[in-house]
């Protein structure tokens, strides 16, 4: 990693633990204050303005030539 990062801990759809501003020169081991069954890293101060508590929501989408490939397993050619 060459540039600063924000991780965000998330459980079920609740922010529970953000490390804010990690230098790329670092190697330390980070974990959440709280269980999490999920984790972001976003680009540092990415998370500025998310507190911890707060409710998230995201969405999964495929490009389209990899959901055709997962319906037809196939280019779609």
């Amino acid at each position: 990693m060459r540039f600063p990062i924000d991780i965000i801990w998330i459980a079920g759809d609740t922010v529970v633990d953000i490390e804010r501003n990690i230098p790329s020169s670092s190697t330390a081991v980070f974990r959440p204050d709280a269980e999490s069954d999920r984790v972001l890293e976003v680009n540092g101060n990415g998370a500025d303005g998310l507190l911890t508590g707060d409710k998230v929501r995201y969405e999964y989408r495929l490009p389209v030539g990899m959901l055709w490939q997962s319906f037809f397993g196939r280019d779609p050619k």
